[in-house]
């Protein structure tokens, strides 16, 4: 089945060797080869769903909007001209996995891999695409090292596919949403900071409801957590009230024409 298949398998089948760490300890790649990778990734995330989880798994997702992620990101997908290709730092990105996986069942992240193929999606002999080669690379040993969690979902990369285009501007925060925050926020920080990061939460709730509860919320410290209360509070008042609003409009509704308009005026009055 298609939603069986991770990345792993889409990378063996392009480049045709097993991404088994006790026995590619290299890969080499040419431009042709780039290029059908960035085909295929592309297609494998167009298609990707976050697998589910049980109820009390915890797989928090290390959203680029925090630099936990994008220094993740910036890792591969950065480059200088000058930039050398270093194999013995092919370890980055499982030492990074590595500390979120003592306290989680799983983790889920921005997979570089689709930026750095972007360069390649298009056929071309640039020079300042070819020394991108050697990055690929890079980030495909580092696959090969962790492919096995990889394959049993304890590691979820995703990409923007995954998630579908969204505006960043929706999670502005609302009027009633500061006041919940800055109720019951004990921070020195200017309301600046306190919308900066409130917005971040809120976006962090959005995905986490679109992909269904398959990813969980990451903060980088507990600074974040009273103002994700703050949040939860202001939906849990806007709830209560559309749910009171709407059980005033049904008695309404059922109330004798002459009544009704009587009962309207009286509400609108109060």
């Amino acid at each position: 089945m298609p939603n069986d298949r991770t990345i792993i398998d889409v990378l063996e089948d392009v480049l045709g060797v097993p991404f088994d760490p006790r026995w590619t300890k290299q890969i080499s790649i040419d431009m042709p080869t780039a290029h059908r990778l960035a085909q295929a990734v592309k297609t494998f995330y167009q298609a990707f769903r976050l697998p589910e989880k049980d109820r009390g798994e915890m797989r928090p997702y290390l959203t680029t909007s925090y630099n936990t992620g994008s220094d993740l990101l910036s890792e591969f997908v950065s480059f200088k001209r000058d930039q050398k290709f270093t194999p013995s730092s092919d370890a980055y990105l499982l030492a990074f996995l590595k500390p979120f996986l003592l306290y989680s069942h799983g983790i889920s992240f921005y997979d570089p891999l689709p930026w750095l193929l972007d360069f390649f999606a298009h056929r071309s002999d640039a020079d300042f695409i070819k020394a991108r080669l050697p990055h690929v690379t890079r980030l495909l040993l580092e696959y090969v090292k962790i492919a096995d969690l990889i394959r049993n979902r304890v590691v979820v990369p995703v990409s923007d596919e995954t998630f579908g285009f969204y505006a960043q501007n929706r999670f502005v925060l609302s009027d009633s949403e500061k006041r919940e925050i800055a109720a019951n926020s004990r921070f020195p920080e200017p309301a600046e900071f306190l919308n900066l990061v409130g917005s971040k939460v809120k976006e962090q709730l959005w995905l986490n409801q679109r992909m269904e509860d398959r990813i969980d919320l990451y903060f980088p410290n507990d600074l974040y957590v009273p103002i994700l209360q703050g949040l939860l509070r202001a939906a849990s008042r806007r709830y209560t009230s559309r749910v009171e609003n709407a059980e005033r409009a049904f008695a309404l509704a059922a109330l004798p024409p002459a009544v009704r308009v009587h009962a309207a005026c009286r509400c609108t009055r109060t």
